[in-house]
C-alpha cells in the first residue's frame, strides 16, 4: 500500500458497523485498527471518487492526517471480522497529508472571540476539579458555548476543554480514589456531550509538585496514568485527550499514557524571566532555565513521539516577577521608553533600559516565524500559544503561526 494518499484523492470509506473507526489511511484503502494497540483488525479497497466539494470537517487522527468528511445515506453495505454483513452509511473523505495542528488556548476571563480562520484547535481555559473531587466546573460555560457554537460556521475547528492551570488543585485527592477518578472521567464526558466539545486537554500542574501551591504526593505520577485512561475508556476512542505539560517533561511517565493521548501541548514559556529569556529557541547566555529546543528533546527523550508533539509559544512577555510579572504582546508594543534587542543565539527578542539592564523578554512575529520553522523541521505535530488574547490588534503573531505552520513546508 502507498502510505502518502497525496493531497487531491478524494476516498470512499464505509462507517463500520455505525460507528466511526479508527482510521489509518492509504490510497485505495482504509484500515481500522485498535485505538490502543494500533492492531490492524479490518481493511478494505475503496473507490476513488471525482467529488470535490465535500469538504466540510477534519479529524485529526494519530498526527497522520486531516479527514474531511460529509455524511449521506446510501444502499451499501460492509462487513465485520467474522464476515458478517453491516448495514452502513457511506461517506466522502478527502485528505491532506501531514498537515500541522494550530492550537491556541482561549480564556473564559477575557472578551472577544478567536478567528477560526487561524486555528485548527481552541483549548478553552479552564476547567476545574469540583471541591468534591469528582466532578467538573467549568469558568464561565455561557463563553464556551459562544465559543463551541463557531462550530456552526467553522465545521473544521476542533474546541476542547482545557482542565487546569496553574494554581488549579483537587486533581491529586482526585486521582488517587478509583471512585473519585472514575466519575470525574464520567463527567468529563458528560461535558464533551453536553457542550459538543472534541474532547478534553488535562492541564495538571504538575503531579508530584505543590510548587503552585497545590496538594500533591509522590504517587500522582502513576495516578496520572489511571487518570488518563478512565478518561479515554469514558470519552471513547473518537474523542480527542490532550495535555499540557512543563518544559522540562517532568511528573509524568510519557510511555505509558502514549496509548491514550492523541498529542502533548510543550508549555515551552515561563522558562526564565528577566534577566533572562521565558522562551528561548537556543541557548544563549542570557538563557533561562531551559529553551524551547531543549524542551522538545526532553520529551522525546521522554517517550513522546514527534507525531504527538505541539510545540507551545507564548503571545505575552514577562518582566520581574515583584514588579510587572506576565504582559500581553499588544502591551509591550506601547512600551516606548524601552529599547528592543535581539539575540542572535537565542532567537528571540527582549526589552532594555536606559542602562542596558533587561526589563522585559517577550516574542515578536520575528521570533515566532523562526520557531514555527523549527516545528516544521523537526517535525513536530504543530504549535500552540497562551493565549490568543494577548497579540496585537492585528493578530499579527497568530497568522504568522497559522500561515507558516499550515502553508509552509520544511
Amino acid at each position: 500500500m502507498d502510505n502518502d494518499p497525496g493531497l487531491e484523492d478524494v476516498l470512499l470509506f464505509s462507517a463500520h458497523n455505525g460507528h466511526y473507526p479508527y482510521f489509518d489511511l492509504f490510497k485505495n484503502y482504509y484500515v481500522i485498527l485498535d485505538h490502543y494497540s494500533k492492531e490492524v483488525q479490518y481493511t478494505s479497497s475503496v473507490t476513488i471518487s471525482t467529488e470535490r466539494d465535500i469538504l466540510l470537517e477534519d479529524r485529526d487522527k494519530d498526527g497522520k492526517y486531516e479527514l474531511y468528511r460529509k455524511y449521506f445515506k446510501d444502499d451499501a453495505f460492509t462487513v465485520d471480522e467474522e464476515g458478517n454483513h453491516l448495514d452502513v452509511e457511506w461517506f466522502y473523505d478527502t485528505i491532506e497529508f501531514d498537515k500541522k495542528v494550530v492550537v491556541a488556548y482561549v480564556t473564559s476571563w477575557k472578551e472577544g472571540l478567536p478567528d477560526p480562520s487561524y486555528v485548527t484547535h481552541i483549548n478553552y481555559a479552564f476547567g476545574h476539579v469540583t471541591d468534591s473531587f469528582d466532578g467538573v466546573r467549568i469558568d464561565n460555560e455561557e463563553r464556551l458555548q459562544t465559543i463551541v457554537d463557531l462550530k456552526q460556521q467553522f465545521p473544521s475547528l476542533k474546541v476542547m476543554l482545557s482542565i487546569g492551570g496553574w494554581g488549579s488543585g483537587r486533581f491529586s485527592e482526585m486521582a488517587a480514589d478509583k471512585g473519585n477518578r472514575e466519575r470525574f472521567a464520567a463527567d468529563c464526558q458528560r461535558v464533551v456531550e453536553e457542550f459538543g466539545l472534541d474532547g478534553i486537554d488535562i492541564d495538571w500542574e504538575y503531579p508530584t509538585s505543590n510548587l503552585a501551591k497545590i496538594s500533591a504526593s509522590p504517587d500522582d505520577t502513576a495516578n496520572f496514568t489511571l487518570l488518563m485512561k478512565d478518561i479515554r475508556d469514558a470519552i471513547g476512542p473518537y474523542k480527542l485527550l490532550t495535555l499540557a505539560t512543563v518544559a522540562s517533561g517532568e511528573y509524568i511517565n510519557f510511555r505509558d499514557i502514549m496509548p491514550y493521548t492523541d498529542f502533548v501541548n510543550i508549555m515551552a514559556y515561563d522558562m526564565g524571566m528577566p534577566p533572562n529569556h521565558h522562551s528561548a529557541l537556543y541557548r544563549s547566555k542570557r538563557t533561562g532555565n531551559i529553551t524551547s529546543e531543549e524542551a522538545v528533546d526532553a520529551h522525546l527523550k521522554a517517550g513522546v513521539p514527534l507525531d504527538k508533539l505541539v510545540m507551545g509559544m507564548p503571545l505575552y512577555g514577562k518582566g520581574d516577577r515583584d514588579k510587572v510579572g506576565d504582559v500581553d504582546y499588544k502591551s509591550l508594543l506601547r512600551q516606548t521608553k524601552y529599547e528592543v534587542k535581539w539575540d542572535e543565539d537565542a532567537k528571540v527578542s527582549y526589552l532594555v533600559n536606559s542602562r542596558g539592564q533587561m526589563v522585559y523578554t517577550f516574542e515578536t512575529p520575528e521570533s515566532i516565524a523562526l520557531k514555527c520553522q523549527f516545528i516544521l523541521n523537526r517535525g513536530l505535530r504543530g504549535g500552540m500559544y497562551w493565549s490568543y488574547e494577548s497579540d496585537d490588534e492585528e493578530g499579527a503573531m497568530i497568522k504568522t503561526i497559522y500561515n507558516i505552520l499550515r502553508t509552509q513546508k520544511p
